[in-house]
């Protein structure tokens, strides 16, 4: 967007200092073994793409495996399924 001129230069620099700030507080998951068998079982459970898999995966692992009350938000529909069906909320776009 920035190169393509659909939003100005300091509206670019604004938004990625709020970008900044959201990294600073966000809680990254690792790749773990169990990451990774997570993502397998889901990949093995609906039509997800493997990227999809391990982010749900990850997610599934940062709530203790218990979804219940947990906001999953995606704007793929696919990834958005696969976790309203394992129990997390997912907020309709």
């Amino acid at each position: 967007m920035r190169f393509e001129r659909t939003i100005t230069e300091a509206a670019y620099w604004n938004s990625r200092q709020r970008l900044d700030q959201l990294i600073g507080s966000c809680r990254e998951i690792q790749p773990t073994d169990a990451v990774r068998d997570l993502a397998c079982a889901e990949l093995e459970r609906y039509r997800l793409r493997a990227s999809d898999a391990l982010q749900l995966a990850a997610a599934f692992v940062w709530c203790k495996q218990n979804p219940r009350g947990r906001l999953f938000v995606s704007i793929d529909n696919r990834l958005s399924m696969a976790a309203r069906q394992i129990g997390f909320q997912v907020p309709e776009f």
